[in-house]
């Protein structure tokens, strides 16, 4: 369960702020109506900050391999000194 999150959000990375809310939100719900879990405040505030942790994993891989990528192709692209 806890894979399904972090996949989402390495799918979805690359538009963040939508990943997060929606990965948090979809599944705290989809939790609720399979009673997976109580409907008390306390309950759903750990499953809302767990699933914002494990969709945050994702999406901090996603965009650390981006900003990887996109720093190399600069630095492959750019033009050599003395030439």
């Amino acid at each position: 369960m806890i894979a399904t999150l972090i996949v989402f959000g390495l799918i979805f990375g690359r538009w963040w702020k939508t990943a997060l809310i929606v990965g948090t939100v979809s599944w705290v719900v989809l939790l609720l109506v399979s009673d997976i879990i109580e409907a008390r405040l306390a309950v759903i505030a750990v499953a809302t900050l767990l699933a914002f942790l494990n969709t945050g994993l994702g999406v901090s891989v996603h965009q650390a391999v981006l900003h990887a990528v996109r720093r190399f192709r600069r630095s492959s692209n750019a033009p050599e000194l003395g030439s």
